[in-house]
Parts: C-alpha cells; structure tokens; sequence
C-alpha cells in the first residue's frame, strides 16, 4: 500500500471540494467524473452542474422600503389578515385563499384569509390586515409609487417613523388583466403588499411589466419573500 501523503490543496481551491474566484465560491467536479466521456445524446442528462450564480438585489429582488440599513417588514410575530374589500366573484375569493397560502409558505409569515368586507374600506385599513380589490379599473391616485401599473397595485403601510408595517393593499385591474390572468396579477400586488420590490430581471413575476409566460414565482422573487420574515437566522441572505 502507497502510505505517501496525499498531495496538499490546489492553489485557488478551498480544500473541501470548493473553487473560489472573485464571483464566488463553487464544486469542482469529483476525480470520478474528471474524464468521463459527453453523453451519447446532446438531451442526455449531464452529471454534474455547477451551483447558481449568488441572488443580487436590486436584481432578483429588491424590497419597498427600508427602515435604516435594513429592509421595512411586518412583525412576524403577529398574524396578518388578507380580505376581500368589495364586490367579487366567488372564483376570486377563491384565488386570493389559494394566493395567500402559497405567500404564507414562501415567506414563514402568519398570513390567513379573513371574511370579505362589502365595500371599499381604504385608506382606513385595520391595524395587521391587507385589503384585496379587484376593480375594472384603477384608481386615478397613484397610491403607491413605483408599484403601480395598468393591471394592478399593490404595497404596504405604516405610521412616519414605524419599524414594521401595518397595512397593505392589493389591487387586480379585472378590465385591463389578460393573459396570464388575474391570479398572476395577483401573486405581484400581494407580494408588494407584504413589502417586496420590483426586480431588474424579465423573467421574474416582480419584474413591472408582468410577462404572459411568467406565471410563478422565481428563484429570485421567492428569495426576496423569504428574507420579508424578520425572524430568519441571520446570515440567511
């Protein structure tokens, strides 16, 4: 048996398998796989891919408002009510409880859907709720610039001075939705309505202009909403 010690660290690499380089620290493929021939189909899967560029902000996502150096957020540790406020089909109501089941797990905040208000309550929105309209147009005022478009509009309140948001507000422009729908919309306004910004790239939901292919939440846009909890470990971003 060979008992020579095993070589020392390559230059340029970590010593746990990692490469670093001035955009990051990434894998170096296993021995195993150095050498191992192309698959025999350009479809044939590859067996090993390199990690993901590290998430940018102002990029991938940014958020609406900061409080300091940090990013405005709700408190996470009291609920947040989301409700209908006006008229509405029953297949609305139903996409704003799917919607908001699906931000609670993205984000690890208490979100839960609330019995529908008949009217328009705004702008005196309850303490710890967020309001859902869904009007064939919107409002003249622009409440909430920059987060306000033809199809919807969406952000968050507080008090001047306010560490936490208290309040929030989605609209859905039913007249001007078109493909992909008024439950895209609705993804963005609530997304900004629990503190997330637009993001720079296209292809993300939180883009300004919502592309009719980007249906879902991106690995961007889900990053951002997970960072709105402010109870997350940190180093977590």
């Amino acid at each position: 048996m060979d008992e020579s010690p095993p070589p020392g660290p390559v230059p340029g690499q970590s010593g746990r398998g990692e490469r670093r380089s001035l955009l990051g620290t990434y894998p170096v493929p296993a021995p195993h796989l150095v050498g191992v021939p192309l698959p025999p189909t350009p479809g044939s899967p590859s067996r090993w891919q390199p990690s993901p560029p590290p998430l940018q902000y102002g990029i991938d996502y940014t958020f609406l408002r900061q409080h300091g150096s940090r990013p405005l957020r709700w408190r996470s540790d009291l609920p947040i009510t989301v409700r209908i406020a006006g008229p509405h089909r029953p297949e609305q109501a139903a996409a704003v409880a799917s919607v908001v089941a699906e931000l609670a797990g993205l984000t690890g905040l208490s979100l839960g859907s609330g019995e529908p208000w008949p009217a328009l309550a705004r702008p005196e929105i309850p303490a710890q709720e967020v309001h859902v309209s869904f009007l064939p147009v919107l409002p003249a005022a622009a409440l909430f610039r920059p987060c306000t478009g033809r199809t919807g509009l969406g952000g968050a309140m507080t008090s001047p001075g306010a560490s936490h948001y208290t309040s929030g507000l989605a609209i859905v422009a039913t007249g001007a939705a078109r493909p992909p729908g008024e439950v895209v919309i609705l993804r963005h306004e609530l997304a900004h309505a629990l503190g997330l910004g637009h993001a720079a790239r296209p292809n993300l939901l939180m883009y300004h202009r919502i592309s009719p292919v980007t249906v879902e939440f991106g690995r961007g846009d889900r990053h951002g909403l997970f960072l709105l909890n402010e109870s997350i470990p940190p180093g977590a971003a």
